[in-house]
């Protein structure tokens, strides 16, 4: 075959083959041009990711406006979609910042109530849904690219990182979990992962089963116990309460059984509260004969009137309580007894054990397991409304026999203190009391003495009770109170949402538990997430 004929054939137009026309010519189709604005849209997501706090009600819609232009945008693997990714996740980064600055370095009288759901965490919730929809067709970009790779040669920005994080909360593959684990394995100090990276990292893995997760968390624990880093220890509880490791999961059960023992046998009550949080996850046969034997310690221990035991005596007597739906009291020999019947197969543990408000003998009805208990009273202005029938019974006066009530009931060995708020707040000690009839009297009558006047700023509150600063810091020595025992009868001056990031950097190292009672039905929610986020009870009543 000569030259020619392969040049013809090569170009298929060769005998048999049909010739070519110029209007069937085959010519690539040019990309549809980028949506007109969306350089616009995206520099002006790059400087919101740079803005501080936004209470104007205009300027959120405005973003709100924006962010829906971006996600009409935003088509998943067009050419700039990484770019988009990048963009939402800064500014979904910009919006966890401001949460948890909003409140903690504002200054007290800034009010975060403007913080509502048209406000900051609105905005968030929409960034982070945008990015979470794409999953899992995102999940490569997040994982691969922001979490374990490089830009630029560096890791990729802190906040970048963090806000991965939150969005892959919600993916469970496997791949995610190796990109999770791999942002707190161990690490020399220059390059170890930052502290709010690895709280990240340990929020995204909670309640996930597998036994990788189980292990690494325990390590992370013994490493923060011994000094070794930084860690929130709250994400680390809130995964293992969250699972029920299966007997199967041999590793598991060792690894978290021989924490819970540790722990339950520490002299600081701190830690044993948090062994019994560990504990929860546990299958019965390790768990309900390591818990009784803690009961037992820490009972003997309660026999020096100087020792802080009851509250983890309570704890310890909570999750029998759960998990055998009996309540035996605090005598060890009587769940050592329970426990044996089981073996013997003459009892069945019923699991879920219920939970009823005891309406006498209390605080309005609650009686949390404490002998060092501080109460926070709201002495604002309208607590000097008439409580019940009685119009010369106000709330206050109310308050003030509740809190002694409940401190007759707990006993003289409990030691207590008082704080009231309204405008500010004051402390009646500054520390704690023992629970004679004299000092109870003497509290009593201290609430009730100044009158009822001012606003309603419970963040004061809390804070004079746990004894932090104006710049937000937690002197753990001076805090002796376990138990906070809250009562607000209204919307507060802060609103809520200081709540959660109060919770999250001060009273993780505090361990305070909150129970609560709101006094009719004006609250915002700051008592309700108070109490749910530290086990506590909340209450509300009429009056």
């Amino acid at each position: 075959m000569g030259l020619p004929l392969l040049i013809i054939l090569a170009l298929g137009v060769g005998p048999g083959a049909p010739t070519p026309t110029p209007h069937k010519t085959l010519t690539r189709v040019a990309p549809a041009p980028a949506r007109a604005g969306l350089d616009e849209d995206l520099a002006a997501l790059a400087r919101w990711s740079k803005k501080g706090p936004q209470f104007d009600p205009q300027e959120v819609l405005k973003c709100e406006r924006l962010l829906e232009d971006v996600d009409r945008a935003w088509v998943h693997g067009a050419p700039r979609s990484d770019e988009i990714q990048r963009q939402l996740l800064d500014f979904l980064g910009r919006c966890q910042r401001i949460e948890r600055q909003v409140t903690l370095r504002l200054p007290p009288r800034t009010p975060s109530a403007g913080l509502g759901t048209r406000g900051e965490p609105d905005l968030r919730r929409r960034a982070a849904a945008m990015i979470g929809r794409r999953l899992p067709d995102s999940r490569r970009f997040l994982t691969l690219e922001v979490l374990l790779g490089r830009e630029d040669g560096e890791p990729h920005p802190l906040e970048r990182r963090l806000a991965a994080c939150e969005v892959l909360a919600t993916d469970r593959s496997p791949d995610t979990v190796l990109a999770l684990l791999s942002c707190t394995r161990p690490a020399p100090a220059e390059d170890a992962a930052p502290p709010a990276m690895l709280d990240a990292a340990v929020a995204a893995l909670a309640g996930r089963g597998e036994t990788a997760v189980h292990l690494r968390l325990v390590d992370l624990l013994r490493r923060a116990d011994a000094g070794q880093l930084e860690l929130w220890g709250h994400g680390v509880e809130a995964h293992f309460g969250a699972v029920e490791i299966p007997a199967e999961d041999r590793r598991g059960v060792e690894k978290v059984h021989g924490y819970v023992v540790e722990a339950l046998a520490h002299e600081d009550w701190r830690r044993a509260s948090r062994g019994v949080a560990l504990a929860r996850s546990l299958p019965h046969d390790p768990a309900f004969p390591t818990l009784i034997e803690g009961l037992a310690d820490w009972v003997a221990r309660g026999a020096d009137p100087e020792r802080q035991t009851a509250r983890v005596q309570g704890e310890i007597l909570a999750e029998l309580e759960r998990r055998s739906a009996r309540k035996l009291g605090p005598k060890p020999e009587r769940w050592r007894a329970f426990w044996q019947a089981r073996q013997r197969g003459e009892v069945a543990l019923s699991g879920e054990g219920p939970r009823k408000h005891l309406t006498v003998g209390g605080f309005f009805g609650l009686r949390p397991r404490t002998d060092r208990v501080t109460f926070v009273l709201d002495r604002s202005g309208s607590m000097a409304a008439a409580f019940g029938s009685q119009a010369d019974h106000t709330r206050l006066d109310e308050a003030a026999a509740q809190m002694a009530g409940l401190l007759g009931f707990l006993g003289e060995r409990t030691r207590f203190d008082v704080v009231v708020f309204s405008d500010g707040a004051r402390s009646w000690r500054g520390r704690l009391e023992r629970a004679t009839e004299e000092n109870v009297s003497l509290a009593a009558r201290w609430v009730r003495s100044g009158g009822a006047k001012g606003g309603t700023h419970l963040r004061d509150g809390i804070h004079a009770a746990l004894h932090v600063d104006r710049r937000g810091e937690l002197d753990l020595e001076a805090l002796e109170a376990d138990t906070i025992v809250v009562l607000c009868d209204g919307g507060t001056a802060e609103g809520p949402h200081w709540v959660e990031p109060f919770l999250r950097d001060v009273n993780d190292a505090a361990r305070v538990v909150f129970h609560a009672v709101q006094i009719g039905g004006a609250g915002d929610g700051s008592l309700e997430r108070l109490c749910t986020s530290t086990g506590g009870e909340f209450l509300q009543v009429d009056g």
